[in-house]
């Protein structure tokens, strides 16, 4: 069946029928259908409503056109249907009233006596003896197994299969950045929205400059459909969450589980695609731990700092008696959490080592190694090599006296 766009289509098709027959059309046809003074299509939406209101007027056009009065709705109907966020200027109730006026012919003796003066080849409606409705021939363009009109107006484009076909948006970025300009793009052109408020009219692309990390529905409409898109902005800020779980191991993490990092720890590479790592740590002083995001391009390197404390201690003393008296018979050297450790004690008269230990459990007796005849009380020095746990290697050079009776 014709489908007609617009009113325009329609108002053509009858002044041309008009104007190719050869008898000429009953003067009242002429009459109504004279839209020289009207300029604007809603305007001539409400003169064909007015004139198929009445069904003797809506069966005259239906002759003359070659068409039933389904095809003026078909006409209306594409005219008249509302667009989006726009209500129609014209009640249902008008269409409704309408169709049954058109349909549900009351009075057809009436009816019969009004088309008396329309001439034989214009006529096609055939008049019987009985009450029945007078029935206009079908049209050429029409199956004979066409359903009767709907009195629905405004088409329901998702159940038309034939002609509903939804346009797919391409969009550039559909996860933005905040800030972040995106293009969405269409087949053809139509109209958007975004939260269903229009942005632009009758374009097959935008450009949306997202503002919000809160979800943003873009819809595209046109006559085939409507299309939506849910954008959702992108807060390019994190932080960097440090957490200590012993003396030596710490755990980071960042707060926006979506992004996927690289991790550095003083410049070298400790872990890779990830938004969460651990390490064991036992350099004592600061360390920078850094990020460099993967999977979001306006997402920025972040940085946080943390601190090893040392866990190892050394205690020097600068005297010793080794006399047998029990207190302070060896020289000490407490030391605790070290890593390495060695002491060499120097006789610094003779410039010759006497004692020398890599555990500082064994201490010196002050006698040669600990082993031979007892050292003459005086000044020694220790040199003392160490390292504590998660520090830098050190040596001490501490000088002290032994003391005998």
């Amino acid at each position: 069946m014709k489908r007609f766009k617009n009113i325009s289509e329609f108002e053509k098709l009858v002044k041309d029928q008009l104007e190719n027959h050869s008898s000429p059309p009953p003067s009242s046809i002429i009459e109504n259908f004279d839209f020289s003074s009207l300029k604007q299509p809603s305007a001539k939406t409400a003169k064909i409503i007015e004139l198929i209101k009445n069904p003797i007027q809506a069966i005259k056009i239906a002759s003359i056109v070659g068409a039933s009065a389904t095809m003026l709705f078909f006409a209306l109907e594409n005219e008249n249907t509302p667009t989006k966020g726009i209500k129609s200027s014209m009640p249902e109730e008008t269409y409704t009233s309408a169709v049954d006026s058109t349909v549900n012919l009351q009075n057809t003796e009436s009816i019969k006596k009004e088309l008396t003066d329309i001439p034989e080849e214009f006529k096609i409606v055939k008049n019987d003896t009985t009450n029945s409705l007078i029935q206009p021939l079908q049209p050429e363009n029409i199956p004979e197994t066409e359903s009767p009109i709907s009195t629905k107006v405004v088409e329901d484009k998702s159940s038309n299969a034939n002609n509903y076909t939804p346009e797919n948006i391409v969009v550039s970025n559909a996860n933005p950045c905040i800030g972040e300009v995106i293009t969405l793009k269409s087949k053809t052109k139509g109209d958007w929205y975004i939260n269903n408020q229009i942005l632009s009219r009758n374009t097959d692309h935008i450009e949306y400059k997202s503002d919000s990390d809160q979800p943003i529905s873009i819809d595209f409409e046109n006559e085939y459909g409507e299309t939506r898109e849910v954008i959702k902005g992108f807060n390019n800020g994190y932080q960097i969450i440090t957490k200590k779980i012993d003396p030596t191991t710490y755990s980071f993490s960042i707060n926006n589980q979506e992004i996927l990092v690289n991790w550095y720890l003083d410049g070298s590479l400790i872990a890779g695609n990830t938004n969460k790592c651990q390490l064991k740590e036992k350099q004592v002083g600061e360390h920078i731990i850094k990020t460099v995001p993967l999977n979001f391009p306006c997402a920025k390197e972040s940085e946080a700092t943390f601190q090893v404390k040392g866990t190892g201690s050394i205690k020097f003393f600068n005297v010793f008696t080794p006399n047998g008296d029990g207190t302070n018979d060896e020289y000490p050297v407490e030391i605790k959490n070290y890593e390495t450790y060695q002491i060499l004690i120097y006789d610094q008269i003779k410039n010759q080592i006497v004692f020398t230990s890599n555990d500082p459990n064994n201490r010196w007796d002050g006698s040669v190694n600990n082993q031979g005849e007892n050292c003459p009380p005086g000044e020694y020095l220790a040199k003392i090599n160490y390292t504590l746990n998660g520090e830098k290697a050190q040596t001490k050079n501490i000088k002290f006296t032994l003391i005998r009776p």
